[in-house]
């Protein structure tokens, strides 16, 4: 069986670390939604099966997950609708969930 292979750009940008501003957006928009949830950090870990205290140091800035991460914390642990996980992806400096001029859908 063949693997999905990622070309080496698209690998880059999954993998962007955010500077200034846009860390501290990304940080804001994750203990917002993580806050909107009522959840504690081991419900959120039960459900998306990511350590409570890896998220925890997510939240505090100490850590910087790859997407796969922060897919499984928005989407399983918070529950989080495509919008609120886009606007965290795209201030985290991760590839979006759907690149619309990529795809030939421009506006």
């Amino acid at each position: 069986m063949q693997g999905v292979f990622l070309k080496d750009e698209c690998r880059a940008n999954m993998m962007k670390k955010p500077d200034g501003q846009d860390r501290n957006r990304f940080l804001h928009l994750m203990n917002d939604a993580h806050d909107g949830t009522g959840r504690n950090l081991r419900e959120v870990e039960a459900l998306c099966f990511v350590d409570h205290t890896y998220i925890y140091r997510i939240l505090k800035g100490e850590r910087h997950p790859n997407r796969e991460v922060i897919l499984r914390i928005c989407l399983f642990g918070w529950n989080l609708d495509g919008y609120g996980t886009e606007d965290i992806l795209r201030a985290g400096g991760y590839k979006t969930l759907l690149d619309w001029k990529e795809a030939g859908w421009e506006d």
